[in-house]
């Protein structure tokens, strides 16, 4: 409901988040969350296109995230993502295009393309992160994996076989 207040306090857990719709048309709505170590903040404004067996959802606005021990400050905005199967078949989201990591604080940046799939190859779950300096200069350091599973980190586009997530 528009202006309608929502807040989760976990004083155990030293949590406390507070969220409100702000805009009916166009939707937009705010959050803030904080814990002892970090605050997380967001207002996006989605947006989605019926194209008959799939639905895009783009979400236009950044989210931030605070780091209190090192004082960072990184912020990002939201892959275009498609529901898939809508009507019939196995639904799973599939994001394309580029998503961008910012470090407010320093200027490095990692961009996160994801592999989009064909209209009869199916889903899609690889993903390829490229780091930058402040500069914009290309790090040699960088990701190759399925945002799904795993993740290893490459050097110089090379996979070095070493997963550092899964």
């Amino acid at each position: 409901m528009l202006g309608e207040t929502y807040e989760l306090v976990r004083e155990d857990q030293g949590f406390r988040l507070v969220a409100e719709k702000i805009s009916h048309h166009p939707v937009r709505t705010a959050c803030q969350a904080e814990a002892k170590d970090w605050t997380f903040l967001q207002a996006p404004k989605p947006t989605q296109k019926f194209w008959g067996k799939s639905v895009e959802l783009n979400t236009d606005g950044r989210a931030h995230v605070l780091l209190r021990s090192t004082g960072e400050h990184y912020s990002w905005s939201q892959a275009t993502c498609y529901l898939r199967n809508v009507v019939a078949g196995e639904k799973y989201i599939e994001p394309v295009q580029t998503m961008t990591v910012i470090n407010e604080t320093t200027g490095e940046k990692a961009v996160a393309t994801f592999k989009a799939g064909g209209m009869f190859s199916g889903r899609s779950e690889d993903v390829t992160v490229q780091a930058y300096d402040a500069k914009d200069s290309v790090l040699t350091l960088g990701l190759v994996g399925k945002w799904t599973s795993d993740l290893s980190l490459t050097s110089s586009g090379t996979d070095t076989g070493k997963k550092i997530w899964k």
